[in-house]
């Protein structure tokens, strides 16, 4: 038992179940090797029958414009807006745009969001006979 420990390590002992072997760890490393090309095979396939292939698609990680975080809160909000949208997909944990649909949503960030205050005019410059007045008045009131 003290050479199993000192073999994995303390750490990597406790954290695995006492059922768990380094032979089962391998297996399941063997496992994930041979069933990860074809869970991204199946996933392509998903992707193209679900999406017209002419159609230029993103995820979250190619899109070069949008942070990660917007572009799925830009899918988020298509989709709740119209679920059968043409332009937004989640497929797993892809969030999918087409490039029209990013121009747009870029188009809709660099518009100020409706009932957005309009800033006020900065002040006007103020005359050098005002400002001198002014000057003079604030001198009279530490005076006082």
């Amino acid at each position: 038992m003290n050479e199993r420990k000192t073999e994995m390590g303390d750490l990597a002992w406790r954290a695995r179940a006492k059922h768990l072997t380094p032979a089962s760890g391998a297996l399941a490393e063997l496992f994930g090797a041979v069933f990860e090309p074809l869970l991204r095979k199946v996933v392509r396939e998903e992707l193209d029958a679900r999406c017209h292939p002419s159609d230029d698609w993103r995820d979250q990680r190619q899109d070069r414009v949008l942070t990660p975080r917007a572009h799925c809160r830009a899918v988020r909000r298509r989709l709740a807006a119209d679920p059968n949208d043409p332009w937004a997909r989640i497929l797993g944990d892809r969030f999918l745009l087409t490039t029209d649909a990013i121009a747009e949503e870029l188009d809709r960030l660099a518009r100020p969001p409706a009932g957005a205050t309009v800033r006020a005019k900065p002040p006007k410059p103020v005359s050098p006979e005002a400002e001198a007045l002014g000057l003079l008045e604030r001198k009279l009131r530490q005076v006082k």
